[in-house]
């Protein structure tokens, strides 16, 4: 089951063309996530939170539409974006995958937190991923393998550099055995340490590349250059 989260941060630009190639089976919008799904003229499945950002006119879009609704306290353990993520592992189940829009920007807590909340997808065997407009977010828990794909429009000449970075950062401790094939700085069961920067901005020189790690936690993070 793939579900979409929307969060109430900014709404990525090409937000429309992300929720078509996902193409979700379940939709949630949390607080003001309900004003972008407006913007994305979708309903949504359901709709939560404590209801303190999204203005008048998403609450009449929410009882125009019939959106079930779960409503919490404004004062509460949790992030209107964890309770979302709660609600989507439940749905989504082991294997299952869920993209978050409106997640990233404006406050630097709040886009951190919202990244590391992706931690308990993996801990459950679901493939969660963030994204905005330069950037795609993903939690590695090992061991796991990852096939990636060149973008078939780039063509590079002899020593250019590739404007598609992909990065790897450990977190939550150290990221034992780390492989890289098809990269242009390839790694061979490496060990990389929380805090170090290894394993930024590389990039794929064959059509396909491969991720192994055997143990541990990675953001890989695909961002393009702007232009």
């Amino acid at each position: 089951m793939k579900v979409l989260i929307l969060s109430g941060g900014n709404l990525p630009r090409r937000a429309q063309a992300l929720v078509k190639d996902f193409a979700p089976d379940h939709i949630i919008a949390a607080d003001a996530g309900i004003r972008h799904a407006m913007t994305l003229q979708t309903v949504p499945d359901q709709a939560l939170g404590d209801f303190d950002s999204c203005g008048e006119e998403a609450l009449t879009f929410v009882k125009t539409h019939k959106i079930p609704v779960r409503t919490f306290p404004p004062e509460k353990d949790y992030t209107d974006t964890e309770l979302a993520l709660h609600t989507a592992m439940d749905v989504a189940g082991e294997g299952g995958e869920i993209l978050i829009l409106g997640a990233l920007g404006g406050r630097v807590d709040h886009s951190l937190a919202n990244i590391f909340l992706m931690k308990q997808a993996a801990d459950q065997g679901i493939r969660c991923q963030i994204a905005d407009d330069q950037s795609r977010v993903f939690m590695l828990k090992g061991p796991c393998d990852l096939t990636l794909d060149r973008d078939p429009d780039e063509h590079l000449s002899p020593g250019e550099k590739s404007a598609n970075n992909i990065s790897l950062i450990p977190v939550f401790g150290e990221a034992r055995g780390v492989s890289l094939e098809g990269f242009h700085y390839p790694l061979a069961d490496a060990d990389m340490d929380p805090g170090a920067t290894l394993g930024i901005s590389n990039y794929l020189e064959k059509e396909e590349g491969k991720v192994t790690l055997c143990e541990g936690y990675l953001l890989l993070i695909l961002a393009r250059d702007k232009k």
